[in-house]
């Protein structure tokens, strides 16, 4: 889903260092309060998947 979503260097002029994503790996353990999933990019380009994300 991501990949549909966040921006790409082809439709928006950005190299590959212009986003990041971070997020735990599947079954590791968090605690409350703790990203699970870091987006660094352009906030317009995703602001409306936002809450569903």
């Amino acid at each position: 889903m991501l990949s549909n979503v966040l921006p790409t260097s082809e439709n928006e002029n950005l190299s590959d260092s212009d986003v990041e994503v971070w997020g735990l790996e599947e079954g590791e353990e968090f605690k409350a309060g703790e990203p699970i999933l870091r987006i660094i990019c352009n906030y317009a380009s995703v602001a409306l998947y936002e809450t569903s994300i």
